[in-house]
């Protein structure tokens, strides 16, 4: 089935900048032959920069080349600001290919008090159209902090499939850090060597097929799983390493913080948390056997998960004995390291799709 591919992408250099214009050959070269192998497969591709020197540019001529020599008829999508100067650079880029499959779309520019166009923001608008338009999405480079770096991460708040091409750094690499542990999940650490290396687009194709094929299917109603951790505040290292597990797969995480007073009733905020969550995971251990506070947080949980309104994850840390009678009775899963840990969590967070 076809599908809709963004790309997005940058140089992480300036100008005056010594390696400056070999990451643009770089850049250009890697880019084009993405684009070819879009185009060859039968897929769309979708850019937003009509301006030389850009990704979208190669990528969409290397498109337009390869529907030309192999007759294909996938289509090349431009969406861009409707500002003058970006139309005319459209226009010039459209009278080179006169291609019939070369389409663009023009998006509203936001202008300030004095009627002065906001092109920051007007990029990032039809960056946004686009990404939520594709099946699927391509980084690779990008300035860190600007507007790639928060394209990347709206990509993965909506839990868009992408694979961020890392040979250039920039938020990119960031994004590739953040998703590591998913891509192995999905695909294996030898399948993600081609993330890392320029021209090898015939096994990026390869791994778009799979990340889409395994997706979450996106509806309007799904958000990450909300999840409380409930730990001992005198042993916060292995909550600090679930908690990182958790995030790297989306997950809205929750956990206090704050000290409060043994004895004394669960604060207003921790109440709400918990009866907000999807999921309770308490990190069993000789500290949490001896907390108050702990067995508070572990009896409304268990309250709730006999109401069926909440999923309870007991991760044993050490060899404590479990006591409450309404945990007893749960599967319990030892974890005397982290890679037991993030075992568990990985088999625990199937269970829950």
């Amino acid at each position: 089935m076809p599908m809709k591919i963004f790309l997005i992408g940058g140089l992480t250099l300036e100008k005056d900048d010594p390696g400056y214009l070999s990451q643009l050959d770089r850049l250009t070269s890697s880019t084009t032959e993405l684009g070819r192998s879009i185009a060859a497969a039968g897929h769309d591709l979708l850019v937003c920069s009509p301006f030389e020197g850009s990704a979208d540019v190669a990528a969409a001529c290397g498109a337009l080349e390869a529907n030309r020599l192999d007759g294909q008829a996938s289509t090349v999508e431009f969406h861009h600001p409707d500002a003058a100067p970006v139309v005319a650079e459209m226009e010039r880029f459209r009278a080179r290919f006169r291609s019939p499959v070369l389409k663009s779309f023009l998006h509203p520019t936001p202008k300030d008090d004095a009627g002065v166009d906001q092109f920051e923001y007007a990029w990032l608008l039809a960056q946004t159209y686009a990404m939520d338009r594709s099946h699927t999405v391509i980084a690779l480079g990008g300035k860190t902090g600007k507007a790639a770096s928060l394209l990347l991460a709206l990509a993965d708040m909506r839990r868009k499939p992408l694979l961020p091409l890392t040979y250039l750094g920039g938020a990119a690499a960031q994004a590739y850090d953040r998703r590591r542990y998913i891509l192995e999940d999905q695909f294996g650490s030898d399948d993600l060597s081609a993330l890392h290396e320029p021209n090898r687009s015939s096994e990026i194709m390869e791994l778009l097929i799979k990340a889409t094929s395994h997706a979450p299917k996106v509806t309007s109603t799904l958000r990450p799983l909300k999840i409380f951790i409930s730990y001992p505040r005198a042993r916060p290292c292995e909550a600090d390493f679930v908690e990182a597990v958790l995030r790297r797969r989306q997950c809205d995480v929750v956990r206090d913080d704050k000290d409060f007073r043994a004895g004394s009733a669960i604060p207003n905020e921790i109440d709400a948390a918990i009866h907000g969550a999807d999921v309770f995971v308490a990190i069993w251990c000789a500290e949490y056997a001896c907390s108050d506070w702990c067995f508070d947080e572990l009896s409304l949980a268990l309250q709730r998960r006999e109401s069926g309104k909440l999923t309870v994850w007991i991760l044993c840390v050490d060899n404590t004995r479990i006591v409450p009678p309404g945990a007893r009775a749960l599967t319990n899963y030892p974890a005397r390291s982290r890679e037991e840990l993030e075992r568990h969590i990985i088999v625990l967070l199937e269970q829950m799709r």
